[in-house]
């Protein structure tokens, strides 16, 4: 086998014309690949213009690969499963938001330090084992993991847990850090403050088990997850908790606000993260140009604001390449109280790129909805693309049914490919 080293240099710059959502958004990522005779090494130094360390490691890993095994050491994006954007069960990677639709998998993803291995005891059967330590960076207050697309799912799935006093709380506390497109930071300094400091340790690292039968015409799988949850539950002031129940319902929400203008009130005392278990099937196969897939899991501990609660959840998905590339997924999800019930839906839609004077142009529209019981968020992101060689510009506008936290807005995008 012939040694070779491949470097490449992607620049992309992206902006929202209200400056809040992906903001004034630069990224630099140049990779570096160095494949051996049985071994691969992949590197990556990133910039991003919106972190406060500029240049960071984005990607470091040495991957060996022998006839019946191998493994990958370092930090690198890695996926389980088969649902493409409505996963409970892929979670090694949060997606980096206002880099969602990027086709390079190190730039739509934040990758991850951990450590996998496969084996294969026959042509067509795969055991992985992967073990994930705790990073305290990756974890989220709301969760990336459950923000598909374009925040559809803002956190309103933790403030729609049956307690109606609680909900209250959550949505008055928690959500105003996510108004204006996060630009409001009296919420998040409620909480960061109160973000426990915690060290690697087998008490946190997470470990994944899955069997895999790959055939020619289908994927079947099998994981266990033990986990440490991204998502805390929150402890709130009992003074506050207190104040609120003992209340009419036409003032509990003043009473809020009178408590959160006093500056010594601190609404949130503890956020606790904690390990979970959860186990999943999945299945995939295509049927001439269509394809169709399904995750099932079961988690013993989902939180919901307070409290844990069990989650089952179900997603689905099918995709057609004609005319145009359509790719549909649906997922539900089941907690333990009947009345709490989530839905979500991603769409979708690319056309072949078709020539444009010297450009090649194409088409794309993704609408996400989230619906919580009789609330629900929609968004919708269109957006036109012309690339000529190594150079692509894309006009977009996005749509959002919370104008509090997302304005509709136009937006637009520099991509060079060195």
């Amino acid at each position: 086998m012939v040694q070779e080293t491949e470097f490449k240099t992607t620049l992309i710059y992206r902006n929202f014309l209200d400056n809040q959502y992906f903001k004034d958004s630069v990224l630099g990522l140049t990779e570096a690949t160095y494949q051996g005779d049985d071994y691969t090494i992949d590197a990556g130094l990133v910039y991003r213009n919106i972190k406060d360390e500029k240049f960071a490691i984005n990607h470091l890993s040495y991957a060996y690969e022998a006839d019946n095994y191998d493994f990958k050491l370092g930090k690198f994006v890695t996926k389980i499963g088969v649902m493409d954007f409505l996963s409970f069960v892929d979670v090694f990677n949060n997606t980096r938001v206002e880099y969602f639709d990027d086709p390079n998998v190190n730039i739509h993803y934040d990758p991850s330090w951990m450590a996998k291995i496969d084996v294969y005891p026959d042509q067509n059967s795969t055991f992985g084992l992967y073990v994930k330590p705790y990073d305290q960076g990756s974890n989220t207050l709301f969760g990336d993991s459950i923000q598909f697309g374009l925040n559809s799912v803002v956190p309103f799935i933790i403030t729609n847990t049956g307690n109606s006093d609680l909900d209250l709380i959550g949505r008055e506390v928690l959500l105003p850090a996510y108004e204006d497109g996060g630009a409001k930071k009296a919420g998040s300094d409620y909480i960061t403050g109160n973000i426990p400091n915690e060290d690697p340790s087998l008490d946190n690292t997470s470990v994944f088990l899955s069997y895999v039968i790959t055939e020619d015409n289908y994927t079947f799988g099998a994981v266990h997850s033990s986990a440490y949850s991204s998502l805390p539950v929150f402890t709130f002031d009992t003074a506050l908790v207190e104040g609120v129940k003992n209340l009419a319902e036409a003032d509990k929400e003043q009473y809020i606000a009178d408590y959160l203008s006093n500056e010594d009130n601190d609404p949130v005392k503890t956020l606790e993260y904690f390990r979970y278990n959860q186990f999943a099937l999945f299945y995939e196969s295509s049927i001439g140009q269509v394809g169709y897939r399904a995750e099932f899991s079961y988690r013993d501990k989902f939180p919901l604001i307070y409290r844990t609660s069990s989650m089952v959840t179900l997603g689905v998905g099918i995709d057609h390449q004609g005319t145009y590339y359509n790719n549909l997924e649906f997922q539900y999800s089941k907690f333990d109280t009947s009345d709490i019930d989530a839905y979500y839906l991603i769409w979708l839609i690319r056309s072949d790129k078709k020539r444009f004077f010297n450009w090649e142009a194409s088409f794309q529209n993704m609408l996400t909805y989230g619906a919580y019981g009789d609330y629900d968020v929609i968004a919708n992101f269109s957006g036109m693309m012309f690339e000529l060689d190594q150079f692509q510009i894309s006009l977009e506008y996005l749509t959002h049914s919370e104008q509090d936290y997302l304005n509709d807005t136009a937006a637009i995008k520099f991509k060079v490919a060195l």
